[in-house]
């Protein structure tokens, strides 16, 4: 790996996290921040709160609904094995914060384990899409 291309990658995705102003919920970039909207998150959910405040997300205040606070994208209906960063990639690839935590590399190995292409029509210019 290219240690000086990472840095560079890195940087440039701080910079477009902190200055990006589609960030949803700028206030809860901090992990913190998130870790406390989940004081009434429901005890018997599969899910821990600390991992999900981990990977961005905050509790919506229903249910097991969490929301990240970059991308907005909503996951709610958690099972026992569900990893959320997994579910978070998967639904929501272009994420800046999913992007600068974990890395291109991952989300690609992500989409390409979970995600499979599949022609979404039938018409003559064969359309084809990624369908998680």
């Amino acid at each position: 790996m290219n240690f000086q291309k990472f840095l560079n990658d890195f940087e440039s995705l701080v910079y477009r996290i902190r200055s990006n102003p589609t960030v949803v919920h700028p206030k809860l970039s901090s992990f913190s921040s998130r870790f406390k909207t989940f004081k009434l998150f429901p005890s018997n959910t599969s899910q821990n709160k600390y991992t999900l405040s981990e990977c961005g997300l905050k509790y919506s205040g229903v249910d097991d609904v969490v929301e990240c606070f970059c991308c907005g994208l909503i996951l709610h209906n958690w099972e026992r094995l569900d990893n959320p960063w997994i579910e978070h990639c998967r639904f929501s690839p272009r994420c800046l914060y999913v992007l600068l935590m974990k890395g291109n590399q991952y989300v690609q190995t992500i989409l390409s384990k979970y995600c499979k292409t599949e022609r979404i029509c039938n018409c003559e210019t064969e359309s084809y899409d990624n369908v998680c």
